[in-house]
């Protein structure tokens, strides 16, 4: 728990530098290969649209509605939201738009070395069962209040990590675009990825798991000791 705790303070200096500029960076390269036909003007125009409508959504009431983290990540919510909507006309679905946000902030956010931290985040919850809402809100330490984490032993041994609110969920409802908070549930398959391939001695149990993304009311991640999940089933 300590090294969780340690390694929760360093991250947490650098996510409070979170903001507008990590989705900037994302799109940069990407945008032009996910919207060929426009040439780079129209590219141009679409960003342009983007670092005007970002400060606009921050000072929009409705993003004031719910807790808010850090202002960094108030305006990395605000810029995906003005990306969707300058993308948006350019594709055929909602779903396009969306999941191509999520694939370029994963891209660009999900670096090695935060890979490396959250997938130290399961093992000690499960040495901390009961306490997972400690170590959850340890190692995600400006995630506290406006996710309400907290753990529920199962009688398997293993625990659901339950969140019952999200910032981002909270967000992008108030703003009428519940979909989106897709793009930010997509940042955890840098650690339950390798879980539902069974590494590191914990499994997610896949039928068990909830979402805000997914229109549940809460999220859930059941993590199980493997050779449990298999039985269970």
């Amino acid at each position: 728990m300590i090294l969780v705790q340690a390694i929760a303070q360093f991250q947490h200096r650098r996510d409070n530098t979170c903001g507008s500029h990590i989705t900037r960076r994302a799109l940069r390269r990407r945008l032009p290969r996910f919207l060929p036909a426009l040439d780079a003007t129209g590219i141009k125009e679409i960003t342009t649209s983007i670092d005007k409508r970002t400060p606009e959504i921050v000072e929009d009431e409705r993003s004031w509605m719910n807790d808010i983290p850090t202002r960094g990540q108030l305006e990395w919510a605000a810029s995906v939201l003005a990306t969707y909507q300058a993308i948006r006309p350019h594709v055929d679905s909602d779903d396009e738009a969306i999941d191509f946000i999520a694939d370029a902030l994963l891209a660009d956010f999900g670096s090695l070395f935060r890979r490396f931290l959250a997938r130290r985040l399961p093992r000690s919850i499960m040495k901390n069962r009961n306490r997972a809402g400690v170590a959850m809100n340890a190692f995600l330490e400006q995630y506290g209040t406006p996710w309400h984490w907290r753990g529920k032993n199962r009688p398997d041994g293993g625990v659901n990590v339950i969140a019952t609110r999200c910032f981002y969920h909270g967000f992008m409802t108030a703003h009428g675009e519940p979909g989106l908070t897709r793009v930010f549930c997509h940042l955890d398959t840098m650690w339950t990825d390798r879980l539902l391939e069974n590494s590191g001695g914990i499994t997610l149990k896949a039928d068990e798991m909830a979402s805000f993304a997914k229109g549940d009311d809460h999220c859930c991640f059941p993590l199980v000791p493997l050779g449990i999940s298999a039985a269970s089933k």
